[in-house]
């Protein structure tokens, strides 16, 4: 079983929570070592009045003491300890910071795909729809967390279903690690293509074969670290990223409806770019949403991890996270689908193409800011994966480094196998959204909620209990079918479409 500190990440890039330990600075409480660091004051006295830089009754040199004063003010600013200061673990703001990181990633780029799919309209009311289902879903792991006293998938799984019901949902979380880290390849993929025609060597080296390369040198050395210490500010910089992503678009789409460009049909006057028509496509986009909301996996360890853990404090935190994820998400989803409409890839990195290619500062740095988080996040989606299957093993053999190294290359190699034969990065986040994210997201905290009779005494909440079960298992499924129907006979499916870069301009 696998231990509930191994829990994951999804669509935002690293587990939440995990090795983000801090130390607080202790100023509200009197800590004279703190106050020292920050002020240069010895803690038994932090009432009496600091000295001018420029006076020293010893006779110092005035520019000597400020030069002190400069390296001990620039040392206490320093980036690790700003970010221990405002993102204390354990605290409201540093378990918003870690659910959004969990929350927040690769998914993100192909949501103007699934507005594409929707319409304007209808995407930001299925946005909104997965925001409160997210919100409702993580209430209830909470309350089955505070009903058994335990704190795992697994854990809560083999206490109510028994242990097949476990390791079936052990096989699905670690589905989901897989396949995020199949999307997180298929990124790197789309990446290189530009970058290797740029530097015109694409006669003997092509993409699949620069991301074995990146694999070889980069991917499968750091997923072969055995504690992820090295990586924990990952996920402040894919947030980070994420939002530099969100506010590019943004203006791309902005300077575009300005100087009049048309982006091609269809036209706001038209029905279409409100509400799509053609129920397969919307079907087939809605697991896109389903998957760029999951988080549910990390809900446990931020909430063993907060001060004063409580269901109105996990409340405010889930709160708070999701309202900001539904911020980013509608921002890039609307004004990627209304910079390029119809032309909308699945992965919208593509549509920059152009802009990338003409070396346009905002774009590159996009493309790179993006390229370095899902580098720095891959090893924290093989981690959790080798964990679960370690702990499947550990029943029947003893530890062996071998069986870790064996692991990490079955998990990140394959990983990128896979991403060679898939065709478009929304195929994937389609598949695992509409399996894996949909059972262990959505469908498995209404079971639990079943199973232990919460809201039994409350209609209108236990049929909101029943809706999300059901509506998780016949939405996953008929995406599911959809998306295979779209691989079996790819000219057909109800996404089909052109997808091309534009002149930059």
């Amino acid at each position: 079983m696998a231990n509930r500190d191994a829990q994951f990440p999804t669509g935002a890039m690293n587990p939440a929570g995990e090795d983000y330990a801090c130390e607080q600075d202790g100023l509200l409480a009197g800590d004279g070592d703190a106050a020292t660091r920050w002020f240069g004051w010895g803690g038994a006295n932090v009432s009496q009045t600091p000295m001018s830089p420029g006076i020293d009754p010893e006779g110092t040199t005035p520019h000597l003491v400020r030069a002190a004063y400069r390296k001990q003010f620039s040392k206490s600013l320093s980036w690790k300890e700003i970010v221990d200061e405002h993102f204390s673990q354990g605290s409201i703001r540093g378990s918003v910071f870690n659910l959004c990181s969990a929350t927040l990633g690769a998914g993100a780029l192909s949501l103007p795909f699934a507005v594409k799919g929707m319409g304007v309209a209808l995407g930001l009311l299925l946005t909104v729809l997965c925001g409160f289902t997210t919100v409702f879903s993580i209430h209830l792991l909470i309350l089955a967390r505070t009903a058994t006293g335990l704190s795992s998938y697994e854990e809560i799984s083999a206490h109510l279903f028994g242990s097949t019901a476990a390791g079936f949902v052990e096989f699905g979380i670690v589905s989901f690690c897989f396949g995020t880290g199949v999307a997180y390849c298929k990124t790197l993929m789309d990446f290189l293509e530009p970058l290797l025609e740029q530097m015109e060597i694409t006669e003997w080296m092509d993409e699949k074969k620069a991301l074995a390369v990146v694999w070889v040198c980069m991917l499968l050395p750091l997923s072969m670290l055995k504690s992820m210490n090295a990586l924990r500010f990952s996920s402040l910089f894919g947030v980070m990223t994420i939002a530099y992503l969100v506010i590019t678009i943004a203006v791309h789409a902005t300077r575009s409806v300005l100087n009049g460009e048309d982006a091609g049909k269809p036209s706001p006057r038209e029905l279409e770019f409100w509400v799509q028509t053609d129920v397969a496509g919307i079907i087939q986009a809605f697991p896109i949403i389903m998957f760029a909301y999951t988080c549910q996996v990390n809900v446990f360890s931020i909430f063993d991890e907060l001060e004063r853990a409580s269901r109105q404090r996990m409340v405010k935190v889930t709160n708070r996270s999701v309202a900001l994820c539904f911020l980013l998400y509608s921002l890039v989803g609307v004004f990627g689908f209304l910079e390029f409409r119809l032309h909308t890839c699945g992965n919208v990195l593509q549509n920059f193409i152009a802009d990338f290619k003409a070396g346009a500062v905002g774009v590159v740095l996009m493309y790179v800011a993006i390229a370095l988080t899902i580098v720095m996040s891959f090893p924290l989606i093989v981690y959790p994966c080798r964990c679960t299957l370690e702990a499947v093993a550990l029943r029947y053999f003893p530890p062996s480094d071998f069986r870790h190294a064996m692991w990490t290359v079955l998990i990140s190699g394959g990983s990128m196998g896979i991403a060679m034969l898939v065709p478009n990065i929304s195929v994937v986040f389609q598949l695992v959204g509409g399996t894996s994210s949909a059972l262990v997201c959505f469908v498995l905290p209404a079971l639990f909620a079943i199973r232990l009779h919460i809201y039994s005494d409350a209609p209108f909440f236990r049929a909101a209990v029943y809706a999300l079960a059901v509506g998780g298992v016949v939405s996953g499924a008929l995406s599911t079918v959809l998306t295979l129907m779209q691989l079996a006979s790819p000219a057909h499916h109800p996404l089909s479409g052109s997808c091309k870069p534009l002149n930059p301009p």
